[in-house]
């Protein structure tokens, strides 16, 4: 009985130490998770156009012709002028070295320009995606899609989240015959001060994120839009046990 209670007298305290910023009542801690999927509304073309020559002058008239083809083609589809930002303009150097010098010399010059495009439109983004990956002078498009109010997508899962935190602690309560109390702490962050107030810490996560993911959706022109855009939030709630 004696090496028991010392035994017994050792585990509690190694948890007081672990855990030295406990309240002094009694409390459950639980994470909620919440997500919603609304379609994207809003889509972001780049197009990058490149070029390059001995004569400068004529490579830089070339890009030019280029970047106005480009554009040209986004206003054949209606895009308004708002929605063009082709203001991105980069000139380098690419530099070669010989074997037989101990340095390296400047090649020819490259000119590049990225137009951007936001489109309100997913039909007319897929039909300027397809226009523009047919040009020859284009060497690069990269699309993408949104949510134009993201803000409301991420209070909703938000809000999914609290719930699903509150029924989790409902649920376990339940089990050991206890009634849940009043929130004691609510935190986006598991590592900071809950942890140091509460003495516990929560697996990965963080900060209620944003998480988007693409799937398999509507197949127009050789491309899939997206039929969703998924907001995942994530809290941690401590609840006070009564």
């Amino acid at each position: 009985m004696k090496k028991l209670v010392l035994a017994l007298s050792f585990l509690l305290a190694s948890v007081a130490h672990a855990a030295p910023g406990l309240p002094d009542s009694n409390f459950v801690y639980v994470i909620g998770n919440g997500q919603v999927s609304v379609a994207p509304d809003r889509a972001r073309i780049e197009v990058t156009v490149r070029a390059s020559g001995p004569d400068h002058e004529k490579a830089f008239g070339q890009l030019q012709a280029d970047t106005r083809a480009v554009i040209a083609a986004a206003k054949g589809l209606g895009v308004d002028d708002k929605d063009i930002d082709a203001h991105r303009i980069n000139k380098s150097y690419r530099y070669e070295s010989n074997k037989f010098d101990s340095g390296s010399r400047p090649t020819l010059p490259e000119l590049e320009q990225t137009v951007r495009f936001e489109l309100h439109d997913l039909d007319k983004a897929v039909a300027l995606a397809d226009r523009v990956m047919k040009m020859q002078s284009v060497q690069g498009v990269n699309t993408s899609f949104y949510v134009a109010d993201a803000q409301a997508a991420e209070s909703a899962a938000t809000s999914k989240a609290a719930a699903d935190a509150q029924q989790r602690a409902q649920e376990l309560v339940k089990l050991f015959g206890r009634r849940l109390g009043k929130p004691m702490a609510l935190s986006v962050e598991p590592d900071g001060a809950m942890r140091a107030r509460f003495g516990v810490s929560g697996g990965g996560g963080g900060a209620a994120t944003l998480d988007t993911v693409t799937v398999t959706g509507m197949k127009v022109a050789g491309y899939r839009l997206p039929n969703a855009i998924e907001f995942n939030a994530r809290l941690f709630v401590v609840y006070a046990l009564e």
